[in-house]
C-alpha cells in the first residue's frame, strides 16, 4: 500500500522524493466482480481463505491458492526488501 513508510510502490517513491505525502486513503474492504455476482470481502489472507475461495473456487481452490503464494513468496521479498528504485 502506499500508506506504508516502507512501500515497494514506486509511486510512493515518486512521492518520497518530491518530498509530497497526499493523504492516503486506506481501506479494510475490496469487491470483485465475477460471473456469479458481486463479492465484497475484507482486505487479507484470512477472508480470502475463509471466504473467497470455499464459495467462489473448485474443490482444489485452497491448494492452488497456496501453490501461487508459495510461487510468489520469493519475489514478494525480493521486491519489499529491495532498496527504492530512486535511491
Amino acid at each position: 500500500g502506499l500508506s506504508l513508510e516502507a512501500s515497494p510502490s514506486q509511486l510512493k517513491h515518486v512521492m518520497q522524493v518530491i518530498d509530497e505525502e497526499p493523504e492516503w486513503i486506506t481501506y479494510d474492504r475490496w469487491n470483485a466482480f465475477l460471473p456469479e455476482g458481486e463479492v465484497n470481502v475484507a482486505v487479507g489472507y484470512q477472508e480470502v481463505v475463509g471466504k473467497l475461495l470455499p464459495k467462489y473456487g473448485g474443490p482444489d481452490a485452497l491448494k492452488q491458492w497456496k501453490r501461487l503464494m508459495s510461487e510468489l513468496a520469493p519475489m514478494s521479498d525480493a521486491l519489499y526488501n529491495s532498496p527504492p528504485f530512486c535511491a
